[in-house]
């Protein structure tokens, strides 16, 4: 009949838009976890190792992992001691400093932090006492200083590294690289700590549709 004409072609315009295609727009998401990595002893030249922290894998049964965020928040803490032994005055300059490493299981790197603060003080000759103190000597106590650096991953090795169940542990070194410079005796006392946080983004993984097929439609309009 004419009259079905304009209404079946209507349709298949209508079909050719709508099969196949997928259920829903994917909707993103993300999630955090945070690792602590506790103050260290004293610090040496020596790498210190942290008790690795262990972070919950990617495990969302329907999403789909784009991208894999790493932080690292590092500090040192503590203080410097030196004297001038010289019979003439002196500025004496120091830098207190730990390089703070975060890595992945496999060792490769994955965040470097070197929180640092510097001194720079005038003493005279030396006054006849090492009690890094008086004119000749100084000490600064209460030293602080933090740094922060992050990487975000996307390739299918990391996502893959950081996906499944379980968790990952991810070992952090630290080692002090203090310098002075002047100073015939010096100490330098540090400790470092730090925090890691992993932030993984995803997006609910689209499923198709069910097909319909042109059996069902014709059978709607019979």
């Amino acid at each position: 009949m004419s009259w079905l004409r304009p209404f079946t072609a209507s349709l298949t315009v209508a079909l050719s838009l709508s099969l196949g295609v997928f259920a829903a727009d994917a909707q993103a998401g993300s999630v955090t976890y945070n690792g602590t990595y506790s103050l260290s002893p004293y610090l040496s030249s020596s790498p210190y190792a942290f008790p690795a922290a262990a972070f919950p894998r990617f495990d969302v049964p329907t999403g789909c992992l784009t991208s894999v965020c790493v932080k690292l928040d590092g500090l040192v803490t503590g203080g410097v001691s030196f004297e001038n032994y010289e019979n003439f005055p002196k500025t004496v300059t120091t830098t207190f400093t730990a390089k703070i490493e975060l890595a992945r299981p496999d060792l490769t790197l994955l965040a470097t932090v070197q929180p640092a603060v510097s001194t720079s003080d005038p003493v005279t000759a030396f006054d006849g006492v090492l009690d890094y103190a008086g004119t000749s000597g100084l000490t600064h106590s209460n030293l602080f200083a933090s740094a922060a650096d992050s990487l975000c991953m996307t390739d299918a090795v990391n996502l893959a590294l950081f996906s499944g169940p379980g968790v990952i542990s991810l070992p952090c070194t630290t080692t002090n690289l203090s310098v002075q410079s002047g100073a015939n005796s010096w100490s330098f006392a540090i400790k470092a700590a730090a925090t890691a946080t992993i932030t993984y983004t995803y997006t609910d993984c689209a499923v198709p549709a069910k097909p319909t097929t042109w059996g069902r439609i014709k059978s709607l309009y019979r």
